[in-house]
């Protein structure tokens, strides 16, 4: 989850001083969802709601039985000014294999619990803020004083689940001030059969080779001239480092995705530039047959 720490304090850093900053509803490719909260007029308060529960496994073939569940919070200062609001849903499994179900949802906690921290740093950047505008916008209507509530959401979708593999996407999008929010895909994969989280080298018996041939796929797609207008003119200079940055990849049924994030590789409006490499492509580079799709 090292992205969202990177991408927090470049968007942060103008916070204090910035006062025309405002929230993009359009964010790099990464859906936005809205929700409606009730506020609550107290700087520590924090409204809770929970969605209708979703449940998808078990149906299609999938090994695991999968559950995503839907949370909200919103934060509000004392004049009742929302100056937080968030939404997160995450995977939660049962049946398949029991033992690395349990593996996995221990990860996935580990995530929530980070995420909470998270929002715990960010409602005291939206606290400072408002504050600062409050105090250098004195006699000004609060709507005048170009504050913008801030923001985290974190929507979980299942990319792959069988015997053999499962993986989840998560699409995240942080507004923290300034001009606009910051929305991006991370990948987490895991072998079915133990619950171990998946890095990009275990997947191959030969761990460079497949990273070049990944490499080599993703620089040919770059010369074509879909790709070329979502491009820095330099992007050559950073994609090797895009490509293998760390969570930027995920299992679907068709395919491998890398996804690179806003100015990875690209201007924010090109949003998350994505590649996707076919299992049959997959097999040539050397993609070991357990993790090979059926």
């Amino acid at each position: 989850m090292k992205k969202k720490s990177v991408a927090l304090l470049l968007c942060t850093m103008s916070v204090v001083l910035s006062s025309c900053g405002q929230a993009a509803n359009t964010n790099t490719g990464v859906k936005n969802s809205e929700t409606v909260q009730e506020i609550v007029p107290e700087t520590e308060a924090v409204t809770k709601t929970e969605s209708e529960t979703e449940t998808d496994g078990r149906k299609d073939g999938a090994f695991f039985g999968v559950k995503i569940e839907e949370n909200s919070d919103s934060y509000a200062a004392d004049d009742g000014t929302e100056i937080f609001v968030g939404t997160c849903s995450y995977p939660e499994l049962t049946g398949g294999n029991t033992e690395a179900a349990e593996k996995i949802n221990t990860d996935i906690q580990a995530m929530k619990e980070e995420r909470e921290a998270r929002v715990a740093e960010i409602v005291g950047y939206a606290k400072d803020d408002y504050q600062y505008r409050i105090e250098e916008n004195e006699g000004v209507d609060t709507e005048m004083m170009g504050f913008y509530s801030y923001s985290e959401e974190d929507t979980s979708s299942v990319g792959r689940n069988d015997e053999r593999v499962f993986s989840f996407i998560l699409n995240s999008y942080e507004y923290t001030g300034g001009a606009h929010g910051y929305g991006f895909y991370a990948g987490y994969n895991y072998d079915a059969s133990t619950g171990e989280r998946l890095s990009l080298t275990d997947l191959s018996e030969d761990g460079n080779a497949w990273k070049e041939n990944i490499l080599s796929y993703v620089e040919e797609k770059c010369k074509t001239e879909e790709y070329q207008e979502l491009l820095f003119e330099e992007y050559e200079t950073c994609l090797t480092d895009a490509v293998f940055a760390e969570d930027n990849w995920f299992f679907t049924e068709d395919g491998l995705t890398i996804t690179c994030s806003p100015y990875a590789i690209g201007p924010y409006a090109s949003g998350s530039i994505n590649f996707e490499i076919p299992y049959e492509t997959l097999q040539e580079f050397g993609l070991k047959d357990c993790y090979l799709k059926k």
